[in-house]
């Protein structure tokens, strides 16, 4: 059998003064995320695959590592620490009751080969602020955006196809704008696909409202 030396393809060993670099890196954000109250939360390196199918808009599904445990089930190496976050904060506290600061640093993993030059394990770290946010919803009835074009649809002009151009704003730049607006308040938005139509959401600041 033939030793094999290197890694595959999207992953990379980090060693040396590289490795000592990024561990001080991580100490100085964490000791910010500190300085703000922010707590910290390790979430599981995969979850069952509902965790991360319900957040469309972020990693299509084709493009995350999935595999089965021994009941069956499907499960999801994290691609994002949103949904895990998220599932975790429901679970164990009650954000319509309080405010939830939690801090995380993991690896996250994206398998697509369309990503040149980018690895498919990275580290990240972030903070999530869950329970004084409004989510609003915006519901179309019709047909479903395709799968691999919801990550595309907030680029000024992108067509899904010529058929549903002007039902999603396809044609147009209404869904960059809110883009452009929501990325500078730092909220969230996305799309998810139902049964019967299309759902749009964004987040608003929950406190600026009353």
């Amino acid at each position: 059998m033939q030793r094999i030396f290197h890694t595959p393809e999207g992953v990379r060993d980090i060693y040396n003064g590289e490795c000592s670099q990024k561990h001080h890196l991580q100490t100085e954000i964490r000791k910010v995320f500190d300085s703000y109250g922010y707590e910290e939360i390790e979430t599981p390196s995969f979850e069952y695959f509902e965790v991360f199918s319900r957040e469309v808009g972020t990693i299509p599904s084709k493009d995350l590592y999935k595999f089965f445990d021994r009941e069956g089930n499907t499960l999801v190496l994290r691609p994002d620490f949103t949904p895990s976050v998220s599932r975790a904060c429901a679970t164990y506290f009650n954000p319509e009751h309080q405010v939830i600061t939690l801090s995380y640093t993991g690896n996250t993993f994206i398998n697509n080969s369309s990503y040149q030059g980018r690895l498919k394990e990275t580290t990240q770290m972030g903070v999530e602020r869950i329970g004084d946010d409004v989510r609003v919803h915006v519901f179309n009835t019709g047909k479903n955006i395709p799968e691999e074009d919801i990550p595309n649809i907030w680029q000024k002009f992108y067509k899904v196809d010529k058929a549903r151009t002007r039902e999603y704003g396809g044609n147009g730049i209404g869904l960059s704008i809110v883009k452009a607006i929501m990325d500078s308040y730092g909220k969230g938005f996305g799309v998810i696909n139902k049964s019967n139509g299309v759902e749009f959401w964004f987040d608003l600041d929950g406190k600026a409202m009353v």
